[in-house]
């Protein structure tokens, strides 16, 4: 028995640092920059010599680095915008938003809300601080690592101008109130005059886009979506025009695939939603359990 114990004990000690990567950091990633606390692991996995990362926190992806396609459509919406001063980023991602929007001279202030503590520190590291160019260290930006029901809860009346939603997936496990009608709520309460919420449409499928554009009728006068993958709402008619668009666009377009004119893509794929669009969907609430996961998980093992 005691030699037994012995060898168990040391066995351990034997195994490749491969295995303990993959047990500590959840990957087999060769090249791999990673964050341990008390909310998680944040990892990034290099490739390509390092010029590409994946951006992870507890194993689900966040974005990718150097430019997120996602990440690139809402910085360029939020630039196109005629007063975009004070914002309001509801989930750091890969921190690509945060840069792009930074370095625009008319944005005077910028507060990032995420509840992971890992992440920033990582984005911190020198390979993706370099990508970042250093964006979440400017004088600008303040981060608050917090939850983004609290946060919004917590500030006062007429604080932002803009508000970027990149937050969880709306099947995702916990999400429910955080694409609600409470939550909006609570979003245009934080929106001065002719403020604009900035979210990324990331619906698993139809009966949850209804939903959520339901709430977002239900608490703003003006709903816009933007090729089904970005929406825009205010209580005032956007203000976006093609030199902006452009402008705003330009520098993003081939990165984020945009081929022609980019401002043709931007103003042409905008859509004011109706009450028609939702049809008789119920607003999403707190307490719809059944909008945080597929109705029908067993759908895509079924042929179409």
């Amino acid at each position: 028995a005691t030699v037994l114990a012995a060898v168990l004990a040391v066995l351990p000690l034997l195994a490749p640092n491969q295995l303990w990567a993959v047990y500590v950091w959840g990957t087999r990633a060769e090249d791999v920059d990673a964050v341990e606390g008390v909310t998680g692991v944040a990892t990034i996995e290099w490739s390509d010599n390092g010029s590409i990362g994946e951006v992870n926190v507890n194993g689900q992806l966040m974005s990718g680095l150097p430019d997120d396609p996602k990440h690139l459509r809402l910085s360029s919406f939020v630039l196109a915008l005629e007063q975009p001063t004070r914002i309001l980023v509801l989930g750091l991602g890969g921190g690509g938003t945060v840069r792009e929007i930074v370095e625009d001279h008319r944005v005077r202030r910028v507060d990032v809300v995420d509840w992971s503590y890992e992440l920033p520190r990582l984005l911190a590291t020198p390979r993706a601080r370099s990508i970042l160019r250093g964006a979440l260290e400017d004088p600008k930006v303040r981060i608050f690592r917090c939850d983004a029901r609290v946060a919004v809860a917590l500030y006062a009346d007429d604080s932002f101008d803009v508000i970027v939603d990149n937050l969880a997936r709306g099947d995702w496990v916990g999400a429910t109130t955080v694409k609600s009608s409470q939550f909006y709520r609570e979003v245009k309460r934080l929106l001065g005059d002719g403020g604009v919420f900035v979210y990324d449409a990331n619906f698993s499928d139809q009966d949850q886009r209804r939903a959520n554009l339901a709430a977002l009728l239900a608490n703003f006068a003006f709903v816009y979506e933007h090729d089904s993958v970005l929406v825009l709402a205010s209580d005032d008619p956007l203000g976006i025009v093609s030199a902006r668009a452009a402008r705003a666009l330009a520098p993003r377009a081939a990165a984020i695939g945009i081929e022609g004119d980019p401002a043709a893509w931007m103003l042409d794929g905008l859509r004011l939603v109706t009450a028609r669009d939702v049809g008789n969907a119920r607003p999403v609430r707190d307490d719809l359990l059944v909008h945080e996961f597929n109705r029908y998980p067993l759908r895509y093992l079924l042929p179409h």
